[in-house]
């Protein structure tokens, strides 16, 4: 952003704003209250424009400052003396464009930074069409130590997004209320619909998030089926041909001959929890899934069975439960079948990406 030299009209010394009134107190939710005037910038200096905010602030500028640097407040009519100029929007917004425009450090507080005011901020940006200040809040959308952070309010951004056609914020958007939606709760709803008044908007959150559990549900359930049962013809006949990682190669000789009545343990244990982790956590952060690191991964007792057991009494019964995985399958795989079994689950991984597209 670059320097502004003509904003001093608009600006104090001490980067405060020239001056503001205030019929009605400020509320805890309004960062600006009642102002006094700035050395230099009371009406003996010039200030010959009132504006009045959303909030019943007040702020007295100089009407040429106004007109080279928010001209869209202005208008084509010039300005009353005896008539504020209405802004719609609360003192905090019309404070960070002044500061934004004169090049000052833009640092609202954060215990009064609503999400509120975030979507004024939006709004008041493209309607005075400031669109250098525009840009800068879509960048700090997406920076998680901002003020203006999407994940603080996902469901809100994804609308913002959705709004202004902020396509990569709405994505990360969509990727932050994964897993904090759960739609077995009927009050879920009525959240959605608070944060999210747009009927469509909202229709369109909840069909992505439903279609994406209920695919990746469907896929690690059916463990008889493409691409979780590697005994199908595909992997023979298929376009992978011979070279394919064949089921066999991954199950010890025991649980081969158990496999015509039951699915490996090794594989409902790995589809339980792969299917878990991917309905609570975006796709691209769930790589380690796929990696055969994580069959040998200590779990929670009660993740999987409900049960009352510590980490500790896990990990040394783990590889001799046949309840919980297999010891000679897992030994299998993870020391001798490494490269088999993570050509296989990435196989899981391209058919999971392709039928979610970008909402893996």
């Amino acid at each position: 952003m670059s320097g502004q030299s003509g904003i001093s009209g608009v600006v104090g010394n001490n980067g405060t704003l020239g001056q503001s009134q205030s019929s009605v107190p400020a509320g805890p939710s309004q960062a600006v209250s009642a102002f006094v005037y700035n050395s230099g910038f009371g009406p003996s200096n010039g200030g010959d424009t009132l504006v009045r905010c959303g909030d019943n602030v007040r702020f007295l500028f100089r009407s040429t400052a106004l007109r080279t640097f928010f001209p869209w407040l202005i208008g084509n009519t010039p300005p009353n003396p005896t008539c504020p100029i209405e802004f719609p929007y609360s003192s905090s917004v019309l404070n960070l464009m002044v500061r934004f425009v004169s090049n000052q450090t833009l640092e609202p507080n954060r215990d009064t930074c609503t999400w509120g005011y975030i979507v004024d901020c939006f709004q008041a940006a493209c309607r005075y069409r400031l669109y250098s200040l525009l840009a800068w809040l879509r960048s700090q959308l997406v920076l998680p130590t901002s003020i203006f952070y999407l994940g603080q309010n996902p469901i809100g951004a994804y609308r913002l997004c959705s709004l202004g056609q902020f396509q990569v914020e709405k994505q990360q958007a969509f990727q932050s209320c994964i897993g904090k939606l759960d739609f077995h709760d009927k009050s879920t709803m009525d959240t959605v619909i608070k944060e999210c008044p747009d009927t469509k908007i909202a229709l369109e959150l909840i069909c992505r998030l439903t279609r994406r559990s209920a695919i990746i549900t469907q896929l690690f359930s059916g463990l008889h089926a493409y691409p979780m049962d590697m005994r199908s013809n595909y992997w023979t006949l298929g376009p992978l041909g011979r070279d394919a990682p064949q089921y066999c190669n991954l199950t010890c000789p025991t649980c081969q001959d158990m496999a015509i009545f039951a699915t490996p343990v090794w594989l409902s244990f790995w589809a339980y929890r792969a299917k878990n982790e991917l309905l609570k956590t975006p796709g691209d952060q769930c790589d380690h899934i796929f990696r055969v690191e994580y069959l040998g991964r200590r779990v929670p007792y009660l993740q999987v069975f409900g049960g009352e057991q510590e980490d500790h009494e896990v990990e040394a019964s783990r590889f001799h439960d046949g309840a919980i995985s297999c010891e000679r399958c897992l030994t299998l795989i993870m020391m001798e079948q490494s490269s088999a079994w993570e050509e296989w689950a990435s196989r899981v991984r391209g058919y999971l990406r392709f039928e979610l597209g970008g909402d893996f």
